[in-house]
């Protein structure tokens, strides 16, 4: 099923075994063969392309997206299109959305929209992979870092993103009280200085906090807080 390792399909199998699942962007149905062989109750086969039902527990139905408007509980989202075309639509209803593709290496699954709803919702399942990258989004709204996938789609430059650099992207939050950007690299928090603008500095400038400062444990504090980390300031005496 479009190239997943043994990994994701262990991960997905279980959102998949016995649910009605809507297949978008079916195609000449392949998908929506390995998903009836997971266990799905029902499968919806939506394309514009018309398709012919092979199994009692498929409906093939030719539409647009945009113009799909049934109740939908698990939306399968494979290499979706990188434009709006209603998509973006249909996750805002569905109680479970279920992303396979990739962002890197010249290649661009799913449009803007979609992400910018996405990136909004639980994540159940991520599962990153040079092929392609399993997603599972619960129905729920929070308040989290981007997954490297959503932040190569939303990112504002339109950067090409190759799998590596991408793998390597880490979430960074501002503490502007100490003037610096924190992250965790390798399980050490790094903090980098912010520019004169508020923006985060060069990584290469990055460095571990020191217990020598002055305002050490108030710095470890608020980073801890902004990362949902527990760092212990006793870890880092610096140099």
């Amino acid at each position: 099923m479009t190239r997943l390792n043994d990994t994701q399909r262990a991960a997905l199998e279980p959102f998949i075994n016995g649910a009605r699942v809507h297949d978008l962007g079916s195609g000449d149905l392949i998908v929506t063969r390995e998903l009836v062989h997971m266990g799905a109750e029902h499968v919806t086969a939506i394309d514009r392309h018309p398709a012919r039902s092979y199994n009692r527990r498929v409906t093939c139905v030719e539409a647009f997206f945009e113009n799909y408007r049934e109740d939908v509980d698990v939306a399968f989202m494979g290499y979706p299109v990188n434009w709006s075309c209603g998509l973006a639509e249909i996750a805002a209803y569905a109680r479970i959305v279920i992303y396979i593709g990739k962002n890197t290496d010249g290649t661009s699954c799913g449009s803007q929209a979609l992400f910018e709803h996405l990136v909004d919702r639980e994540v159940l399942v991520h599962v990153p992979d040079r092929c392609n990258t399993l997603i599972v989004y619960g129905p729920e709204r929070v308040e989290r870092d981007r997954l490297p996938e959503e932040h190569a789609k939303l990112t504002e430059d339109d950067k090409m993103w190759s799998y590596e650099e991408l793998m390597r992207w880490k979430p960074m939050k501002q503490l502007k009280e100490f003037g610096c950007y924190v992250y965790v690299d390798n399980g050490r928090l790094k903090a980098v200085p912010e520019n004169a603008d508020g923006s985060c500095g060069d990584e290469s400038e990055s460095f571990e906090p020191e217990s020598s400062a002055d305002n050490h444990a108030a710095f470890m504090s608020a980073a801890n807080e902004a990362l949902g980390t527990n760092f212990d300031p006793a870890e880092y005496p610096g140099l």
